[in-house]
């Protein structure tokens, strides 16, 4: 309409010139002038040039409007380098498209997006990657969701609060639903499409619409917040998103199942077998049972979840806040991997052969493609499982020991250091606890009193034995106490004090040095390596430079795996994602230290070599302490290979201490949410048992 208007406009103009002209020729005689004063100035040269230029800025002021009113020029695809955040490699494909773009769906032979700002609909070729306008003004915001339901496609649109469909050849608006306030189009299961209304004054409800006709047919009470939606053997679930629970509903209304979960539910999708939905506060993703819906298990996500796809073989979750979508294994030991997309990635679709991505923060979507990402995922799945974590009864710590480390020494497991949380005090008690032969555990006890408190120390052991370096705020003393055959400890010596002052380290033997990594010194992350001698009786030398990392870092994951000593992540001003290695050489040395890959953002966490790589355990999130389990697969060459997600800890941990007691995998101690004592630490012993080959695990 407006162009038309335009084009009028420009028509009236070029005639009256014409008309002008010729009045300027013939009419303008010299009693018309005298009857115009502005005109006895001018001849009629002088009228011809001004009617001339006035016809000239009307057909240029009528082109540019008209070159306005045109649709842009679709931008061109662009591929750029995708970083996979826990593996090397990968390439995206970035389209830039609309404003700030938060729905999409695929129907086969594009991609439809809808925005959560503008009024319109755009469509992305799978073919050519072009993008073009789908629809004209649907009069609102398109801001809740787009669906397809094997002909048609559907949108809610907000403002006037209508559920349009969308005929996918030509866009033509085949008919308007006015379903309720703040409309969500949450599934449909090809005979009806299902809609949340999310209330705003109102009751919430789900609204029931015929797809063949658009007849409202059934309206039902929900609980708040109803966004999100999937079937599953011919029920509805619908996550609510302002209420913490997820709704079983049958499509008549007569069936209705809720489950109240901790988060608040976001995404959710189903496979045969499982419900799965995505909740923030707490991040996790949530396994359901559809038969009775019960929660099977939770896994940890590193930040705050949207939306939920699966392409059949794996789980796909946008994480908001850290630019990042989550990859996902549905099947087994859920294995997690994580790209890095774009700003605010919001919703997620699959083609059969790609993930999209709807980037609400930068106004782009991406391209994953996820044949490629799935290989890459099953080529660092580790030649170990876990089992589901248990707690293990009757082997609590006698203490508190957050900020602890732990070493083994033949059948005997000692937790040195750490601070009583009740009292943010550092401790003076080793704890102690011994391996029987069916992989339980003895109580633990308290071993031996140090002579001084120690919060945050490097522990490391021969059979003989332990050696105990460094305190926070920092601190140069370290001592050593000697470890008899029965497990017994004591006497405790003072050793020489190393050069640089430090907590938060790390500590490993090599043939007959003690070497101490990294820190902090005041808050102040080190480099800074260091090695002392054992003499003959198993006292210390003086202390000597090492070999320094190449990033300063404390809180670090530290293990020893085929001749080589591995630093994972830790803390250097914010997390760090990389890993390093150095060769453990003959005579006691160290190689330099190189970077050996990206693990992700690791910090305060635990890390044991086991079968073809390192696990690593809890930590520090976003969100607080972390229950995740991470096998970082390392190649023949010494580099990272990749990460895959295990099994989930029952209790989220900072600073926890693991080790191998027969086929199980143990872990306890470490630290939860801050208090004003420093961290409420955890006494609870937890295991799961190992399955595969337990090549380098330490004795």
């Amino acid at each position: 309409m407006s162009q038309v208007l335009v084009v009028l406009t420009f028509l009236f103009g070029f005639v009256a010139g014409i008309c002008a002209i010729l009045l300027g020729v013939k009419g303008f005689t010299k009693g018309q002038r005298e009857k115009y004063p502005i005109l006895k100035r001018l001849d009629g040269k002088q009228l011809h040039l001004i009617v001339a230029a006035t016809i000239f800025s009307a057909i240029a002021t009528g082109a540019g409007t008209w070159k306005a009113l045109l649709p842009t020029p679709t931008p061109p695809v662009q591929t750029v380098p995708g970083r996979v955040v826990e593996s090397p490699g990968g390439e995206i494909v970035r389209i830039e498209v609309g404003t700030s773009p938060s729905s999409v769906v695929s129907d086969g032979s594009y991609i439809w997006v809808a925005d959560q700002v503008d009024s319109t609909l755009r469509k992305i070729n799978l073919t050519t990657g072009r993008v073009s306008l789908a629809t004209g003004d649907l009069g609102g915001r398109t801001a809740g969701h787009v669906l397809f339901d094997g002909s048609a496609i559907w949108v809610a649109i907000h403002g006037p609060d209508l559920v349009k469909k969308i005929r996918p050849q030509d866009g033509a608006v085949l008919c308007s639903v006015n379903s309720g306030p703040g409309p969500f189009v949450l599934a449909s299961d090809g005979f009806y499409v299902w809609v949340g209304n999310t209330g705003r004054g109102a009751r919430d409800s789900i609204t029931r619409i015929r797809t063949a006709d658009c007849l409202l047919v059934s309206n039902f009470e929900s609980d708040d917040g109803p966004t999100f939606g999937t079937f599953n053997n011919g029920f509805l679930w619908v996550s609510n998103s302002d209420s913490r629970t997820v709704t079983k509903l049958s499509s008549d209304g007569s069936t209705r199942v809720t489950v109240r979960l901790q988060g608040l539910p976001r995404g959710i999708a189903s496979t045969n077998d499982f419900i799965w939905v995505a909740t923030s506060g707490p991040n996790s993703l949530v396994q359901l049972k559809p038969s009775d819906a019960v929660v099977v298990n939770v896994y940890s996500l590193p930040s705050d979840p949207q939306s939920l796809v699966i392409d059949g073989s794996t789980i796909w979750v946008s994480q908001r806040s850290i630019g990042l979508v989550a990859q996902f294994s549905p099947l087994g030991t859920t294995s997690l991997r994580m790209y890095v997309v774009g700003s605010i990635p919001m919703g997620l679709a699959t083609d059969g052969s790609s993930i999209w991505v709807a980037n609400a923060g930068d106004g782009t979507i991406v391209k994953l493609p996820h044949v490629l990402a799935n290989a890459r995922a099953a080529d660092v799945q580790p030649a170990i499982g876990l089992g589901h974590f248990e707690r293990v009864p009757d082997a609590d710590l006698r203490l508190l020991h957050p900020n602890a480390q732990g070493v083994r020494i033949g059948d005997y497991y000692y937790v040195v250091s750490g601070q009583i949380a009740s009292r943010g005090v550092a401790t003076y008690e080793i704890e102690r606890t011994k391996l029987l032969p069916d992989g339980s555990l003895d109580p633990w006890t308290v071993a031996f009193k140090l002579s001084n408190p120690w919060d945050q120390a490097a522990v490391a052991a021969t059979r003989q034995d332990i050696y105990v370096i460094g305190s926070h705020p920092g601190s140069r003393v370290v001592s050593r106490i000697r470890v008899s055959p029965d497990g017994s400890l004591g006497p405790e010596s003072k050793e020489p004090e190393t050069k640089q002052a430090r907590y938060g380290a790390a500590a490993f033997v090599h043939e007959r040095f003690v070497y101490v990594v990294g820190g902090f010194d005041n808050g102040t992350p080190l480099a800074y390596v260091e090695r002392a001698p054992i003499l003959s009786n198993g006292s210390l030398g003086a202390w000597e430079a090492a070999p320094s990392l190449n990033r300063a870092r404390g809180n670090f994951g530290l293990a020893v795996k085929d001749s080589r000593v591995w630093i994972l992540g830790g803390a250097g001003g914010t997390n760090l994602e990389s890993a390093e290695r150095a060769d453990l050489l003959p005579g006691g040395m160290l190689s330099g230290w190189e970077i050996a890959g990206t693990v992700g953002s690791r910090s305060y966490g635990a890390a044991i070599a086991i079968g073809d790589g390192i696990l690593y355990l809890g930590g520090s999130t976003d969100s607080g302490p972390s229950r995740t389990t991470t096998f970082v697969k390392i190649d023949s060459s010494g580099q990272v290979k990749g990460v895959a997600r295990m099994t989930d800890m029952l209790t989220p941990r900072y600073w926890p201490v693991t080790f191998v007691g027969g086929s199980f995998l143990y872990v306890t101690g470490g630290a939860g949410e801050a208090d004003v004592g420093g961290h409420n630490g955890w006494r609870v012993t937890e295991r799961a048992r190992i399955e595969g080959k337990l090549s380098g695990v330490p004795k």
